[in-house]
């Protein structure tokens, strides 16, 4: 009999923890992000720079989906561009060039989260990879935050409903 017990108890303990681990998994999902191929006047450079970031932001820990229709948030890109005369200081490795666009973060519900023009820094040797490095910084720091603000949403609705 108190053997019976006992296996009825962990079997009622095993489907108990089983469904807790499912909310809890379920409670920290992770933001999902779509990077759209940027619009610029160099569509090589484009295609390069968008494929190097997404392969940056997914060494940071971020989920990047192939279609917006399975993201979470939005990462969009136009004008960009590598040009002459972007700084007004002739100090560093490319004084007078730079890799600049402006960006935009947007969420599913089409709030935008930030809005900004992005640019290499003039002290690199690799205008490319300062410019992934400031953007995957930008949206990392910033979906940080979403994942947050997604995260609490179960936790308010739970303590909405029940009062």
């Amino acid at each position: 009999m108190k053997r019976s017990t006992f296996v009825i108890l962990v079997l009622i303990a095993s489907i108990l923890g089983a469904n807790l681990l499912r909310a809890q998994s379920d409670a920290t999902r992770r933001v999902t992000l779509y990077v759209k191929p940027f619009d610029g006047s160099d569509a090589a450079l484009a295609k390069s720079i968008r494929s190097r970031l997404i392969d940056s932001l997914t060494q940071h820990g971020v989920q990047v989906v192939e279609s917006d229709e399975y993201a979470d948030t939005i990462l969009s890109g136009y004008g960009l561009a590598e040009t002459t005369g972007c700084q007004k200081v002739t100090i560093g490795h490319n004084p007078n060039r730079c890799i600049h666009a402006i960006m935009r973060l947007v969420n599913k519900q089409g709030i935008t989260l930030w809005k900004t023009d992005v640019a290499s820094n003039r002290y690199t040797l690799d205008l490319a990879s300062s410019f992934i490095d400031n953007l995957t910084r930008k949206t990392t720091d910033t979906l940080a935050e979403e994942q947050k603000r997604i995260n609490s949403e179960p936790q308010a609705q739970m303590n909405t409903g029940a009062k």
